[in-house]
């Protein structure tokens, strides 16, 4: 992360179209910088949020945007793996990284989340050291509102067995939901399980819904090389010489911007 910025400037002062790699820099200075070279030089870029590729999360936002799942109440995801105490690892220091487990792993959740419900409003965090020792987080967990009012959740670690920290995702709706497994990750496979439903009206004092109003669908999702499908788009982009709409320099410092306000606003013990 620390190279970015350098090799950035590099690539538009060559006047090479640029495809860079997640977050855009260690700090929202540095991606401000980025961003102004490249109008500067008019070339090509993007970044490289590579699960907006994946198809069920095209799915899931398309869904969403068209109202099948009614008024999105509630989003959360999560992203975790086993990362053990490296002092090689860049990602393990804040002066290279730029933080640890959320602006490395959490920035991916916060972009899904902006690409599906739309702009944040407001953004905290939890963010500390639980099981490693070394200075940048190895556990986040960011409590957001989007400008919908929808309430999200973002958990990201560093501090999780690989078999427990599998991706999920989850959407509640007035009218639905969607629950994804495995499709948060670099695989792109993983599962859906949908559930429909009529908009509920009265009250009920019990709780209790007839099952039968509310529908469950399961689907498996193909497997997808999602860093082919994001590499093949941003290659379109350039052969005809179209600015990407998607992944976008502007875009992915607004997501920096959000997750510096999460540090600032959070607490870490």
């Amino acid at each position: 992360m620390h190279l970015h910025l350098e090799h950035a400037l590099a690539v538009a002062g060559s006047g090479k179209h640029l495809l860079l790699e997640k977050p855009l820099a260690r700090t929202v200075p540095e991606a401000e910088e980025l961003l102004a070279a490249v109008k500067r030089t008019r070339i090509l870029a993007m970044e490289a949020y590579m699960m907006k590729f994946h198809p069920a999360h095209v799915d899931i936002r398309n869904r969403v945007q068209a109202g099948h799942l009614g008024r999105i109440v509630y989003a959360r995801a999560r992203l975790g793996c086993w990362y053990p105490d490296d002092p090689q690892a860049w990602r393990q220091n804040p002066q290279l990284g730029g933080g640890g487990a959320l602006i490395d792993i959490g920035s991916h959740l916060l972009d899904l989340f902006i690409w599906m419900l739309g702009p944040i409003e407001k953004i905290t965090s939890l963010h500390n050291t639980q099981v490693f020792h070394y200075q940048s987080e190895d556990s986040a967990t960011a409590l957001v509102q989007f400008t919908s009012g929808t309430h999200g959740i973002i958990e990201s670690f560093f501090s999780l067995p690989d078999a427990l920290g599998v991706g999920e995702l989850a959407l509640l709706g007035t009218r639905g939901s969607v629950k994804a497994a495995g499709t948060i990750g670099q695989a792109g496979g993983g599962r859906l399980e949908w559930r429909s439903g009529p908009a509920q009206t009265a009250y009920d004092a019990r709780q209790e819904a007839p099952p039968s109003e509310f529908h469950t669908h399961a689907q498996t999702c193909d497997e997808t090389n999602l860093y082919a499908a994001q590499l093949d788009y941003f290659a379109d982009c350039i052969q005809e010489n179209r600015t990407p709409e998607i992944n976008r320099i502007q875009d992915g410092l607004e997501i920096l911007r959000w997750i510096n306000r999460a540090y600032k606003n959070g607490n870490r013990s």
